[in-house]
């Protein structure tokens, strides 16, 4: 139980803190608005997380929570009542990551200043621009998936057990339909920040901007289209596995493309 406690406070709420302190506050300094496209919401996203961070640190208090970050069935639906606070936890995080999403989005796309074009932006604003796209798609379903959990605990529903009906393997496919992109919501903020600090201390410019956009892009369109490889050893269909293991050999190379603009970067720079 501490060790699940600890994955998700750090899977979940530490990797926040880049995306939505760095965001809230750099992107608008960098496209010259004046403030976020809607700072209610910007501030309901703090204080979601923070209320979300309360309830997972009392599900020690009711007996923990067995199933380690990723609360897999059918364990999670057999598990003590503070399975039910981790529930409550994914869910409020789900949906601040939506809300975020949605207003980085708005606020990228409505409030540049004038003459500030798409290809001006500065790297950082591209890379929250992907991540943010993830969020507001990859998230819902988290969001979906935990209420199903729930109504299984609560409601005595058979969304996820086998005897009547479900399937814990659906569980597993929805989890990592969000949580492959989760895992690019947690890297791609962090790859803009490098490639954004890297031309200042090689004083030189960013090297090829265009392949580093594209590769943010490229990151974010497939890490939709990799989920499965998560669960190889689960009883995958075996015509599946070439797709999955092609498309996780693809998603390589846009990561490789901002790779290579940081060395590049570097290469012959007064650093």
């Amino acid at each position: 139980s501490l060790v699940g406690l600890h994955g998700t406070m750090m899977i979940m709420m530490t990797s926040a803190f880049i995306l939505g302190p760095f965001g809230n506050y750099f992107v608008p300094l960098m496209i010259g608005a004046r403030r976020m496209a809607f700072p209610r919401i910007e501030a309901l996203t703090f204080w979601l997380l923070m209320a979300a961070g309360t309830i997972l640190e009392t599900a020690i208090f009711f007996g923990g929570f067995p199933t380690g970050w990723t609360g897999y069935e059918p364990l999670s639906g057999q598990a003590n009542p503070g399975m039910d606070f981790y529930i409550l936890f994914f869910a409020l995080v789900g949906i601040s990551m939506t809300l975020l999403g949605l207003n980085m989005i708005a606020t990228i796309v409505t409030m540049r200043a004038p003459g500030l074009t798409w290809s001006r932006l500065p790297i950082f604003v591209w890379g929250v621009l992907a991540t943010s796209a993830l969020m507001v798609l990859a998230a819902p379903v988290l969001v979906a998936t935990l209420a199903m959990a729930l109504l299984d605990r609560t409601a005595q529903t058979s969304f996820f057990v086998a005897a009547a009906g479900g399937s814990a393997y659906l569980y597993q496919n929805l989890f990592w339909v969000f949580g492959h992109p989760e895992v690019y919501v947690l890297a791609l903020p962090g790859f803009a920040v490098v490639l954004e600090l890297l031309p200042v201390f090689a004083r030189k410019p960013l090297w090829g901007y265009r392949l580093a956009v594209a590769g943010l892009l490229g990151v974010s369109l497939l890490s939709f289209f990799v989920w499965q490889h998560h669960l190889f050893v689960s009883g995958i269909n075996g015509d599946l596995r070439p797709f999955y293991m092609l498309s996780t050999e693809l998603i390589s190379i846009p990561t490789g493309f901002t790779f290579i603009c940081g060395m590049m970067t570097l290469w012959r720079g007064r650093i």
